[in-house]
């Protein structure tokens, strides 16, 4: 029988977690008390620590290390009241084995509980030691939902490793966030950080701001000059837009991937470095590849740990925490008094699509909190292209509308053919039309309708339209 500490639980965590373990078929000792916690765990030596962090974080960050520190081979799973990703990625950094939020979902709790125990009982049955790796603190990355806790987590595993990472997704995501995050919580934390935009250099110039040059070595060099790469040696370098670079500039970023060295503008001197490097880009490199436009041999050695991004469409539940940081930030800054958004403003916040994601939001809450003549951001404060986008979705609801028109039109054809669900018919015809329009281009597709490239071509499978765009 598999042997379960928990530690200062609340009441509330205690019953859940009981409930969970009822079927598991684990010994529980429940340990409240400060000054025992510690004690309890190493005189019962248990298989799986539960840790509910409590009210104050830091201690209860401090005694996650003590649990490590007195076994790094146990898995340790942290129960925690905050989606802050602070919290979550700090937690990650000490070696936790994963982390709850309470309140809890059941059905995500239960996997994880059970996938934790399976890893409990593969520890004892083949001695092999799970050791999630460490880390260190991030601009601020605002995120409560599942797709983003994930990505906080992955950030305190990857971050303190040499691992080259590959962050991906639209413009305005907040890709060089998660890279400034990785450094920051790396152990390079202290050393050089450069941030390039691959895209903003025009190419004649940009081996040289990569590499340097040896002076002579073209028109205007007139001295010798140090590359990104040569000043952050021992630091960590973020090229971003990595898509644009030209092909024989990845072929130079190959060879310092691969042997850690490159050569200067007109230069034989191989110079060594050691650099992390983090990439990002909001193209699809696959698609780059097959198109002879990316090095099918540089996106190996780019793509060691890829870290998605969602779109903000597809996190709209964040939309309130990220506009009232922003306008927090650029209240600050330009010295105003707006201090709150209208719930009516915030509605029609999280009702529209934000193509242009994160650095869209930011522009029109600028915009608004400058034009706010009180100490609330309302509706007509808002940009036009936004309360127009608002307007059209609500006349679209109205009975009689294009929506509703499109419902009744539904509901008949189900009728027609019971044996399909409804919502497969619905999603069956959209991305029919979609990818049409979109001569079966599934970046283009996945873009507009919101939907991660990875689940579209899962839902084009799972549709039965492989044959006709299974490849785009």
């Amino acid at each position: 029988m598999d042997k379960v500490a928990v530690l200062q639980p609340a009441e509330a965590t205690l019953r859940f977690l009981r409930g969970l373990l009822a079927d598991e078929r684990v010994e529980i000792l429940v340990e409240s008390r400060g000054d025992r916690l510690m004690k309890s765990v190493e005189e019962w030596r248990p298989d799986l620590v539960v840790l509910e962090l409590g009210p104050d974080t830091s201690e209860g960050l401090i005694l996650l290390q003590s649990v490590r520190g007195w076994n790094a081979q146990m898995p340790v799973l942290v129960v925690a009241d905050t989606k802050d990703p602070e919290v979550t990625i700090e937690v990650m950094k000490l070696g936790a084995y994963d982390i709850m939020h309470a309140p809890f979902d059941p059905n995500q709790a239960r996997f994880i509980v059970r996938d934790v125990l399976n890893t409990v009982r593969s520890i004892k049955s083949f001695r092999a030691g799970v050791n999630p790796s460490t880390v260190f603190v991030p601009e601020t990355i605002i995120g409560s939902t599942p797709a983003m806790q994930a990505i906080f987590k992955l950030i305190g595993q990857v971050a303190p490793t040499n691992a080259t990472v590959l962050v991906t997704g639209e413009s305005g995501v907040g890709k060089e966030l998660i890279a400034r995050a990785i450094y920051r919580h790396s152990l390079r934390k202290g050393q050089p950080f450069m941030a390039v935009n691959c895209a903003a250099i025009p190419e004649s110039l940009l081996e040289s701001e990569l590499f340097g040059h040896e002076k002579g070595s073209f028109t205007g060099a007139a001295g010798t000059r140090k590359g990104k790469f040569e000043y952050c040696d021992e630091g960590t370098i973020f090229l971003d837009e990595v898509g644009d670079l030209p092909i024989g500039t990845q072929a130079k970023l190959l060879r310092v991937l691969q042997d850690g060295e490159f050569t200067r503008v007109g230069s034989n001197v191989p110079i060594r470095v050691n650099v992390r490097l983090i990439a990002a880009t909001n193209k699809d490199l696959e698609a780059e590849i097959a198109a002879k436009r990316f090095r099918e041999d540089l996106f190996y050695r780019l793509n060691v740990v890829r870290v998605e991004v969602p779109s903000l469409r597809e996190r709209k539940e964040d939309v309130p925490a990220i506009s009232m940081s922003i306008l927090k930030k650029i209240a600050a800054q330009e010295d105003l008094g707006v201090v709150s958004i209208s719930q009516e403003a915030m509605q029609i916040l999280q009702g529209y699509s934000w193509p242009g994601n994160v650095r869209e939001l930011e522009n029109c809450i600028h915009r608004a909190a400058v034009l706010a003549s009180g100490d609330a951001i309302l509706p007509h404060h808002l940009p036009q292209s936004i309360l127009s986008a608002g307007r059209s979705l609500g006349r679209g609801n109205r009975r009689g509308g294009g929506l509703d028109e499109a419902m009744e039109l539904i509901l008949r054809h189900s009728l027609e053919h019971p044996e399909r669900p409804i919502l497969d018919l619905v999603e069956h015809e959209l991305l029919l039309r979609v990818l049409r329009e979109t001569n079966g281009n599934q970046v283009q597709a996945s873009r507009r309708l919101g939907m991660a490239r990875a689940t579209l071509r899962k839902r084009i499978e799972q549709l039965g339209l492989q044959r006709e765009f299974g490849h785009g």
